[in-house]
C-alpha cells in the first residue's frame, strides 16, 4: 500500500495535470448548503388562504471538483511543493509544470535530480548525474497505468464532496474529499485557476495508516514552451533480463 500511495500521488499529479479529457457533464455530490430546483424570476402576492411559496435557495456558484479538474487542461501553471510522509521525517521537494497537454515534474531524492515529462502522449524520464543528463522514453508499469486510467477517464466514479477551504501558498484554496480511489482516501485543495495546492492520500498497510501529503509553497501561471524541452536526447528504455 505504501508504494501504491506514492505512485497514486505522482500519477495523480503528472496525469491529472496534463489531461482532463473526461466529460464535464457528469456531476459530483452536492456541496454543503447546495440545493437543486428552479428559482422563479419574479415574486407574486399570495392569495388569501393560500400557502406562501417555498423560499428557494440559489444553487451554489462555487466550482465543483470536476469543474476545477476540467480547468487544468485549459490553463498553464508552475507549482512548487513539499511532500511529507509518515514513512520518513524528510521532506521531498517537487516542482510541477503544466501547459495544455504537456506536463513536467522535477524532484530531488538522495542527492539525485530527476524529471518526468508527458509530451504528445509519450512519457519521458530524465536523470542528472555529475552534471550530465540522460533521458529515456518509456511506458508506465501496469500499476501506474491502472491508476492513471481510472482517475483520468472516469473521475465521476469516485465520490467527491466539498470539504471547506484551506490557506495554502498565500491563497484560499477550495477543498474536496475524494473516496474510493483503490482503497485510499484523498483530499484535494485547488486555487481558483485550477492549480492543485494540497493533496493528501491516506490508506492502510498491515492495519497501519499510511499517509502522504503534498503542500504547495508557491505557484505561478507564467509558463513557457521552453520549460518542456528535454535536457538531453531521449533514448529507448533498456530492457533487463528477468
Amino acid at each position: 500500500m505504501k508504494r501504491f500511495l506514492v505512485m497514486t500521488l505522482l500519477c495523480a499529479m503528472l496525469f491529472f495535470g496534463c489531461t482532463s479529457q473526461q466529460s464535464e457533464s457528469k456531476t459530483t455530490a452536492p456541496t454543503t448548503g447546495q440545493t437543486t430546483g428552479t428559482q422563479t424570476g419574479a415574486s407574486t402576492t399570495a392569495t388569501a388562504g393560500a400557502a406562501a411559496p417555498a423560499e428557494q435557495t440559489p444553487a451554489s456558484t462555487e466550482p465543483s471538483f470536476l469543474d476545477l479538474m476540467g480547468m487544468r487542461s485549459k490553463t498553464q501553471w508552475k507549482a512548487t511543493y513539499d511532500i511529507t510522509t509518515d514513512m520518513t521525517a524528510a521532506k521531498m521537494p517537487m516542482t510541477q509544470y503544466v501547459k495544455g497537454d504537456k506536463s513536467r515534474i522535477d524532484s530531488a531524492v538522495a542527492g539525485y535530480t530527476g524529471r518526468a515529462y508527458v509530451l504528445a502522449g509519450k512519457y519521458y524520464s530524465c536523470m542528472q548525474q555529475a552534471s550530465e543528463w540522460t533521458c529515456y522514453e518509456s511506458s508506465m508499469d501496469a500499476a501506474q497505468a491502472d491508476v492513471q486510467s481510472q482517475l483520468q477517464s472516469n473521475p465521476s466514479k469516485y465520490k467527491s464532496v466539498s470539504d471547506g477551504t484551506k490557506q495554502v501558498a498565500g491563497v484560499t484554496a477550495s477543498c474536496f474529499k475524494l473516496e474510493n480511489v483503490e482503497g485510499a482516501a484523498m483530499r484535494y485543495c485547488f486555487a481558483k485557476e485550477g492549480v492543485p495546492l494540497y493533496i493528501s492520500i491516506t490508506g492502510t498497510s498491515g492495519g497501519q495508516a499510511a499517509t502522504i501529503v503534498m503542500t504547495a509553497t508557491s505557484y505561478t501561471t507564467d509558463v513557457s514552451d521552453s520549460d518542456f524541452a528535454l535536457p538531453a536526447a531521449a533514448q529507448q528504455m533498456p530492457s533487463y533480463p528477468g
